[in-house]
């Protein structure tokens, strides 16, 4: 008879938990995939999404936070995971605007997002920047940040 059931220590991760094998598969040497049901498996939801302009007409070499409040029965989740994808433009002194890698190479910026109190906060910082976009020196830099929160959660 195959045996299905482990509750405790997996022989081959080493991991404890509760773990149900597929019918006619042993449970400790079941793969990925073969769990009916596996506790220390995870999976990600998308729970909120937006875009925020982080940093707008400001010069090089300056940081600042922008929040979003989230809504309360966000505070419910415990795992929450942030991911964030980055929009950057630089203006310069005759007018024209730059937008991403291509504008930032050797450019030290950064994003960084944390959750506290139900508050999101998204840090933008730019460095010192000397060098000329074009001919003309850099007058102004747009950060806008795409971001998304994921509750993780054990699947079922």
């Amino acid at each position: 008879m195959t045996k299905r059931v482990i509750r405790g220590k997996h022989p081959l991760s080493g991991n404890y938990g509760i773990y149900v094998s597929n019918v006619g598969v042993d449970v400790t040497t079941a793969q990925p995939g073969e769990f009916l049901y596996d506790s220390s498996s995870i999976a990600y939801q998308k729970v909120l999404n937006g875009t925020t302009t982080v940093l707008i007409n400001k010069a090089p070499g300056v940081s600042q936070t922008t929040t979003v409040s989230l809504p309360s029965e966000y505070s419910g989740y415990s795992h929450l995971q942030m991911w964030a994808a980055i929009s950057m433009y630089l203006l310069n002194s005759s007018g024209t605007t730059y937008e991403g890698d291509v504008a930032f190479d050797s450019f030290s910026t950064k994003l960084s997002m944390s959750i506290s109190s139900g508050v999101l906060s998204l840090t933008a910082s730019s460095a010192q920047d000397t060098r000329n976009v074009g001919v003309s020196s850099v007058v102004q830099f747009y950060f806008v940040a795409n971001w998304a929160i994921f509750n993780a959660r054990v699947d079922a």
